[in-house]
């Protein structure tokens, strides 16, 4: 029964440190994701103004 337990609270605590791994790193996309995203917005801009000019 004891080592039933302990397997259970294993199991447990792996799902935690999974879930945690996975919030961090989906930040991280999103941020990285958010900076593509204005560094595409600024180059279509800067070769918008040059065709302007």
């Amino acid at each position: 029964m004891t080592d039933l337990l302990m397997s259970v609270i294993a199991v447990i605590n792996l799902l935690g440190v999974l879930v945690a791994s996975l919030t961090l790193l989906t930040k991280k996309t999103t941020k990285w994701l958010q900076a593509l995203k204005e560094l595409i917005t600024a180059f279509h801009d800067c070769g918008r103004n040059k065709k302007a000019n």
